[in-house]
């Protein structure tokens, strides 16, 4: 009978760092992104270009002999990328700088394919969705019709375990005229499929209650789909059924 609901906010403040290690973070960081940019100029990737242009600017010098040995200098080349790309990894690290922007830049630099990038997004947005899912229990519990609403787009459509539609405004109201009254509400077996800005949860929830005065209990396994509105995940459809 519930759809979706609220989002934590979890606690955002970070002990300041001593002034000394505040003044080398900022130094360490510049020196560890010079070195990844600096290896990433020598990539195995870009052994192509790199061969050509060493060709081109030795050719009628006494070091000109070099180019002639091509699998020595791609492994000589293939050494530096590595050197200079873990010693830039190393110097982020020692700043406590890791994160962000930083992190990004890094990995790009490192090689590191789109795909992979696109991963790590991925994991972390589905773990922000599967923390608002988490979070509607509390919001149920204490009737947060205010916080509800947020979580809730104006299109929401439900499909209730008897095969009712309920609207966004039906659910707002059964929880707001104290019809619906939950005692208990517990999600368990949660996985979250993220579709760029839509995304797709189910999962099993174990909930305890009265409605209209009748007491009832038991699990239904929901599936619930959210989109991403300015920043905000909001339910747009749900439908769910009991579990014998």
């Amino acid at each position: 009978m519930i759809a979706a609901g609220g989002r934590p906010t979890p606690p955002s403040d970070r002990p300041d760092l001593p002034s000394a290690q505040s003044r080398t973070s900022p130094r360490l960081e510049r020196s560890g992104l010079a070195w990844l940019i600096g290896g990433f100029l020598f990539c195995p990737c870009h052994l192509p270009l790199t061969l050509w242009a060493l060709t081109s600017i030795l050719s009628g010098s006494a070091l000109a002999f070099v180019t002639r040995h091509t699998l020595g200098v791609a492994a000589g080349i293939t050494l530096l990328w590595a050197g200079a790309t873990a010693y830039g990894f190393r110097q982020l690290f020692r700043a406590q700088r890791m994160c962000g922007v930083s992190i990004l830049i890094a990995l790009a630099l490192a090689g590191m394919p789109s795909a992979g990038l696109a991963q790590a997004r991925g994991a972390s947005v589905a773990d922000t969705v599967r923390a608002q899912e988490m979070g509607r229990a509390q919001i149920l519990l204490n009737a947060d019709t205010t916080a509800l609403s947020r979580q809730l787009a104006s299109e929401f459509v439900e499909i209730s375990r008897l095969g009712q539609l309920r609207t966004r405004a039906d659910n707002l109201h059964d929880i707001a005229s104290g019809q619906l009254k939950l005692r208990s509400v517990k999600y368990d077996s949660l996985t979250v499929q993220v579709y760029g800005d839509v995304a797709v949860v189910r999962g099993i929830a174990d909930n305890t209650g009265t409605f209209l005065g009748m007491p009832f209990s038991g699990k239904l396994r929901f599936t619930r789909v959210l989109v991403r509105r300015d920043g905000r995940w909001q339910a747009v459809a749900m439908q769910h059924t009991m579990m014998p």
